[in-house]
């Protein structure tokens, strides 16, 4: 979008100006601020980045986004609240799981194929924790191995009871943090098709992340010949940068109130338990609702 906006009206928009627009009509509003006077942003990121450029400079370019590079294979610190999460890993492991189901005609040989691809495109997802709380990005890592399971044979009662255990294995897997990749997949098959179970540890790979991925995995099942886009900014630059704003000013000055935090009742152990939850719109409802918004 941003090289159309550069092409068409000679102007671009950075980042933060674009996530911060929730609408058409807030983008519209920050095209006509970048052609007019820029006023002042008064952001606490906007206020970190430029403490950080008029001290460092050549940290932003032009227009306000982040440059500067991470130093490849160079360990980085976790920050505060990943080591936090670090030392909690044993007892309160940070992981995401899904299932997807998919017909008896899904590429399971493109699907394992374009998470390989994945592994070599992304470091992030060779990195490893050391013991000092370090992120070390491996050269190379073990191929990924799917796990399958072959539930034809079984009935509905059996296959739901085998669904559930590994449910329960998979979402409770303990990674050891010093051998990436932090990824397990496991497909389950039965009369209807195939279950493919994902489990993700999101220390870090964050959910918006993995929501890169699957998208780009999308694409080296369906168009394996088309070549993605070079990275133009890696989770190591991001880490980088967010190192560099917790050493500013402006990132280390607390505000003057804190809200008071909710009064929410305490539930106590309760036992895990999952509900697959499906709905959709009829298109009569849904299309309307798209054109109006």
């Amino acid at each position: 979008m941003n090289e159309t906006l550069g092409r068409d009206l000679g102007v671009k928009l950075n980042a933060e100006s674009v996530f911060r627009a929730a609408s058409v009509d807030e983008l519209v509003a920050a095209l006509r601020q970048q052609l007019e006077v820029q006023p002042e942003n008064s952001s606490l990121l906007r206020r970190a980045l430029d403490e950080l450029e008029s001290n460092q400079p050549g940290w932003l370019d032009q227009r306000g986004d982040i440059q500067r590079k991470s130093v490849a294979n160079e360990t980085l610190p976790l920050t505060p609240l990943q080591r936090l999460r670090w030392h909690q890993h044993s007892i309160a492991p940070r992981l995401l799981y899904v299932e997807y189901n998919k017909p008896h005609d899904f590429p399971l040989d493109a699907f394992a194929e374009g998470w390989q691809r994945l592994l070599l495109r992304h470091p992030m997802l060779r990195a490893a924790i050391n013991h000092p709380g370090e992120i070390s990005v491996q050269d190379m890592v073990e191929p990924l191995q799917i796990q399958h399971y072959d539930w034809r044979q079984l009935s509905a009662e059996a296959l739901e009871a085998a669904q559930q255990a590994l449910r329960q294995q998979l979402s409770n897997y303990q990674f050891d943090l010093q051998q990436p990749p932090y990824i397990v997949l496991a497909v389950s098959e039965s009369a209807q098709g195939y279950r493919i179970h994902i489990t993700l540890n999101t220390l870090l790979v964050d959910i918006e992340s993995f929501r890169v991925l699957l998208r780009e995995l999308s694409s080296y099942i369906h168009h394996p010949d088309v070549l993605l886009p070079q990275l133009a900014f890696t989770p190591q630059d991001y880490h980088y940068t967010l190192l560099a704003l917790a050493n500013t000013v402006v990132a280390r000055t607390q505000p003057r109130e804190l809200p008071a935090a909710p009064e929410l009742p305490w539930q106590g152990q309760a036992a895990g338990r999952f509900i697959i939850w499906r709905a959709t719109l009829p298109a009569s409802q849904w299309l309307p609702l798209k054109n109006r918004w």
